[in-house]
């Protein structure tokens, strides 16, 4: 993906640069430098981690969806509500759980791979060099870079990572419940009859469902709209800056569940998100 255009630069880094000319101590690390570098240390740094937190996360809520939605909608013969509960709760987990799980070791992945890549353009590129061979200058100066850069792309990484966490359990999900959604749809076509899913109910060794409190129990008819609120409540709004986040999130709920789909794209502008496919 193109990160160039996405990554972040704190302007005032600009005044180190100028420092460092002025006292005749460029070290070969100016603006061009640095937007030349972050982005390639912010896409190593999200490659390096993405595989391990996305299998994680993905896995841990694809099963957790399964059981409860299989539990939730056994009496539900609809099988489009079953799907798009099923979408938007392992969504959120998913996302959840990835960026959780990302922040600390994205952060700590974009600040080696920067520091690397500064240490040798201000070395000329002499893998022999080392952080020691720099004036107390000029190091620095890669130490405020890499600190302020770390941090000001720390949101860019993490919502990538999240947003192909969540759109890889939303097509692991869909895979998973697949026969369940076919026996309903062939249920309903084939006798017209309200459909009942008792394999749930099938292992005697297993403690639930059956050990569920009364309310919690599926019950004919499937579920009644104030139950379909609690898998409503997995819906998101796309991930904002923390502001602007907090501003809108009283404005993003809604009646009935809706598809998945517009829920699992981010975006920090109004550009398509670069993507990372898993």
């Amino acid at each position: 993906p193109n990160l160039a255009s996405y990554v972040s630069i704190n302007p005032n880094l600009l005044q180190l640069f100028q420092q460092l000319a002025a006292n005749g101590k460029t070290g070969n690390i100016n603006n061009a430098t640095l937007k030349r570098n972050v982005p390639i240390a912010v896409d190593r740094a999200i490659r390096e981690i993405i595989q391990p937190v996305v299998e994680r996360s993905v896995t841990i809520a694809c099963i957790t969806t399964k059981e409860i939605v299989t539990k939730d909608f056994a009496m539900e013969s609809d099988e489009n509500k079953m799907m798009k509960a099923a979408q938007l709760m392992v969504a959120n987990l998913a996302g959840s759980l990835a960026l959780v799980t990302c922040r600390e070791p994205l952060r700590a992945s974009v600040s080696t791979h920067l520091r690397q890549l500064l240490i040798a353009s201000a070395t000329g590129g002499n893998n022999e060099s080392t952080n020691a061979q720099l004036s107390d200058e000029v190091q620095n100066v890669i130490d405020q870079c890499v600190s302020s850069c770390s941090q000001d792309n720390l949101e860019l990484g993490c919502m990538l990572i999240e947003k192909a966490a969540t759109e890889k359990a939303v097509r692991d999900m869909e895979e998973a419940i697949s026969p369940a959604l076919q026996a309903r749809k062939k249920h309903r076509e084939q006798t017209g009859q309200p459909f009942y899913d008792m394999s749930i109910f099938s292992n005697s060794n297993q403690r639930y469902p059956a050990s569920l409190p009364e309310p919690l129990l599926p019950k004919p008819g499937g579920l009644r709209n104030e139950q379909l609120l609690v898998y409503e409540a997995f819906q998101r709004i796309p991930r904002q800056p923390n502001v602007t986040a907090q501003q809108q999130t009283t404005n993003s709920g809604t009646n009935s569940l809706t598809p998945v789909s517009s829920e699992v794209t981010a975006s920090t502008s109004n550009k398509p998100a670069p993507k990372f496919n898993m």
